[in-house]
Parts: structure tokens; sequence; C-alpha cells
């Protein structure tokens, strides 16, 4: 019996726990469902690609490359001098129409001015510059998520506000009517607060409205339905990604760094 009660117990608290939402999973939950994330990889591949690409200036070039022409006509000595030549007893033919070229090159770069230093640091710098343009889209994209959510937040406070107001306006309406009915109130006093009824009626069909819209719009940033699934109050929110400075700082500082990695390469490309 008491492992059936704990069994219980626990399968409430996972349900309830899944049942709630926190602003930090809902961060993670964005990042993860945003395409952007994926352009992490991606950076991180077309660095490695050009800094092997930059690596591969010092090793030997081998190169190996074949010829065959024919042509139609090609230059021979005068029928005459080879006549001469012949009667001594010497042949010298002319050059044959077809030729064959074949060729083996090896080069080695022993010194390139400190290009391919300079193409590894602008590797560097854009593959830091995208990652960072990366970041301010992420960085965005999780602060309308917690404008979505605090937006939540405050609709479901105004919404049980409103409906504390509509059973406070519905209780002085049902005392109003019994005075009414024993000739202590007015017929107007009862209209106004039925007038008052209806337009915070219509106040709470807004807020419910809108609170539908935050929360779909949430769970399509977040990949998931929220439905009415609760959101947790947090207890002091922490800055977006876990950074203080904004991202765009860092990425005016990875354009710097790319600017002044381009300026070397083409100082480097003046060197003999």
């Amino acid at each position: 019996m008491k492992r059936v009660v704990i069994l219980c117990v626990w399968l409430f608290s996972v349900v309830a726990g899944h049942a709630q939402l926190s602003l930090d999973e809902c961060r993670r939950l964005a990042r993860e469902n945003y395409p952007e994330i994926r352009q992490y990889d991606l950076v991180h591949q077309t660095e490695q690609y050009n800094l092997s690409n930059a690596a591969r200036a010092w090793i030997p070039q081998l190169a190996f490359s074949a010829q065959a022409t024919w042509q139609t006509d090609a230059p021979n000595f005068p029928k005459e001098l080879t006549g001469m030549l012949a009667q001594q007893g010497l042949e010298i033919p002319g050059l044959r129409k077809d030729q064959y070229k074949v060729a083996l090159e090896l080069n080695q770069t022993i010194w390139d001015g400190g290009k391919s230093v300079a193409d590894k640091r602008i590797a560097r710098a854009e593959a830091a510059e995208q990652k960072t343009m990366t970041d301010v889209d992420l960085y965005e994209l999780e602060g309308r998520v917690d404008d979505l959510y605090f937006g939540i937040l405050l609709l479901d406070e105004r919404i049980a506000q409103t409906n504390l107001t509509l059973n406070l306006l519905r209780s002085n309406l049902e005392k109003v009517r019994a005075l009414q009915r024993n000739g202590v109130a007015m017929q107007s006093d009862a209209d106004v607060l039925e007038a008052e009824l209806l337009s915070v009626g219509q106040q709470l069909i807004q807020f419910e409205s809108s609170c539908d819209s935050y929360r779909r719009m949430l769970g399509i940033f977040i990949g998931q339905k929220v439905g009415d699934r609760k959101l947790q109050h947090p207890s002091a929110v922490q800055p977006l990604s876990g950074e203080s400075a904004r991202p765009e700082l860092a990425m005016f500082a990875a354009k710097i760094d790319r600017l002044t990695a381009q300026e070397k390469m083409v100082k480097s490309s003046s060197m003999p």
C-alpha cells in the first residue's frame, strides 16, 4: 500500500512539473527550436575548412602535365640544302607534324610574405563575426520570448482581478435588486451596475483573447503547445543567455578584428 501511495505521489509530481513552464525552459526550447542555432555548426565547419586551405600553402605542390599537338604543316629545310647534305651522307629531317610534351613540376613555398598567416587570421575573424551575429539573433529571440512570457503572466493576473471584480459587481447587483424589491433602491442604481458589469465583462473577453494569442505565439517560438499550462513566476530573472553584456558589442569587436585581419592581408599581398 505504501508503495502505491509513493508511486501516485511521484506520478502526480511528474505530471504537475510537466504542466508548468519556467522562463529558463522557454528560453532553452526557443533556442533549440530556432533554425539559427544550426548556424553555429556551419560556421565551425567553414572555419576549419578555411584554416585547412591556409595551411596547405606550405605543402609541396607536385604538378604533372602532358600535351600532344598535331599541325597541318611544319617548317623544314629547303630541298636544295637537304639534297646537298644527302650527297655528303648527311640527312637532317625537319620538324614532325605531331609533337608531344610531358612536364613534371615541384613547387615549394619558401616565403609568402605573411599571406598564409593573414588567411588564418581572416578565417578566424570571419568565423567569430558570424558567431556573434548569430548570438545577436538569439538574444533578440530570447527577448521576444521574455516579452511573451511576462505578457502572459500579466494577462493572467488581469484576468484573475477582472473575475474578482465581476463577482463583486454581481454580488452588489443582487443586493441592489433585493433593495429594489423592498422599495429602498431605484432602477437607475441597478442599471449602473449592469452597465459596469457589461463593461468589465467585455474587458475580460479582451484579456482572455490576448492571453490566448500570446500563448499560441509562445508555443510557436518554443515548438510546443502551451495551451493552459501554468507559467511559473521567476524569483529572479537572469540576464539573457547568461551574459550581462549585450552581444552587439561583441559583434562590433568581431567586425573590427575582421577589418584588421583584412588590412594585414592587403599588406602581405604587396610583399615580394
